[in-house]
């Protein structure tokens, strides 16, 4: 159990009209609307730094930021709320790719996603009228669907840009690519912006994240922030601050008696965590619920420093064969490299997945 007196004691008021747990996006953005609004608003935070998965750190060499989680803000430029924030004059700053992303082939192209529909459609070969068809009703609908996305509890406001998106949007990808289109260039590409749902391609609703994503990617592009996802809870953490607002990191909260007083906390914590915070003051009921909460798939990323060229042999087995070792082996005397990495997607956790093999021989002529 946290010392209660150590966040009471750090807090600038023994009392404040609201407290926000969590300095994800969602909680800091919680805060701001009540800061505006003149509240008294503490926001606290476990970590050394805010932002939750929105952060951006030095991994490899000083200077070299890599964001660790979140990196590609469509949702966030798109955000109705965020737009009446003045968060570049706290710092934040978009940057717009000329392609959003690349979805590959194995002849050498691909099927790039540009902010032209005109664009985008022209890399699908045989289904570049048919996706026209499908994007360009629903993309000048962007503002009324994104605000109805972002406000669920509102949807009825929302009847013109949500007929559009319609009953599509609610099936799965599997079954919208097989209605839509008719090659695989198109099916591919589409598929790729549902598979950010992290579920099945065959699951219903899936085919809502493949239109959201390419929606927006015409609508109001795939953005970045300027050095990095960072940027965007400093800005909102900025804000705050310059609306009265008052923010503690290092400030782990295992129950709501380590807080101060307030009228009203909010929690942008996980179920698990929630249960654990808020405990007996939850009905039985709904804290057994939160309590048997199971996590969806994840993801993970690698991101390697590279000073010239790196081979990376990528495998699924169930363990490394010394025969996998050689195959790198003989690619680095091939080309001349010092190290290679071996990564195994088969395992338990990447960790237990990666190998670093070193040349240690003469190359080959």
């Amino acid at each position: 159990m946290a010392d209660d007196a150590i966040i009471r004691g750090r807090a600038r008021q023994s009392r404040y009209d609201a407290i926000v747990v969590g300095s994800g996006p969602n909680g800091l953005a919680a805060a701001a609307m009540l800061a505006r609004r003149g509240a008294a608003v503490l926001v606290v935070e476990a970590a050394s730094t805010i932002g939750g998965g929105c952060r951006t750190v030095e991994l490899t060499v000083p200077g070299l930021k890599h964001d660790v989680c979140s990196a590609i803000h469509p949702l966030g430029l798109g955000s109705p709320f965020f737009r009446t924030l003045p968060l570049e004059q706290h710092g934040l700053e978009w940057v717009q790719p000329e392609i959003a992303l690349a979805h590959p082939f194995d002849d050498g192209t691909s099927a790039l996603l540009h902010r032209s529909i005109e664009e985008t459609a022209s890399t699908l070969g045989v289904d570049s009228d048919r996706y026209r068809r499908l994007i360009e009703p629903l993309t000048p609908d962007w503002d009324e669907l994104c605000a109805a996305l972002l406000n669920p509890l509102k949807l009825a406001k929302y009847p013109l840009g949500l007929a559009r998106f319609g009953l599509p949007s609610l099936t799965s990808s599997r079954f919208l690519t097989d209605a839509a289109f008719q090659g695989g260039r198109a099916k591919a590409f589409f598929s790729g912006l549902a598979g950010h749902s992290f579920l099945s391609l065959e699951s219903p609703i899936t085919a809502a994240f493949g239109l959201v994503l390419a929606i927006a990617g015409h609508a109001v592009g795939w953005p970045v922030a300027r050095g990095g996802s960072q940027s965007i809870p400093d800005a909102l953490a900025s804000y705050i601050e310059s609306c009265g607002g008052e923010i503690l990191t290092d400030a782990r909260v295992d129950g709501l008696a380590d807080l101060p007083e307030s009228k009203v906390v909010l929690c942008d914590v996980s179920p698990l965590q929630f249960a654990g915070i808020a405990r007996d003051r939850l009905p039985d009921g709904y804290r057994r619920k939160l309590l048997a909460y199971r996590y969806g798939p994840g993801a993970f990323k690698i991101d390697i420093l590279v000073d010239d060229r790196l081979i990376v042999e990528i495998k699924s087995v169930e363990n490394f064969g010394r025969a996998h070792a050689k195959q790198l082996l003989t690619y680095l005397r091939l080309t001349r490299q010092p190290v290679g990495l071996l990564l195994n997607f088969s395992g338990e956790t990447m960790k237990e997945g990666i190998r670093h093999l070193v040349n240690e021989h003469t190359p080959l002529d």
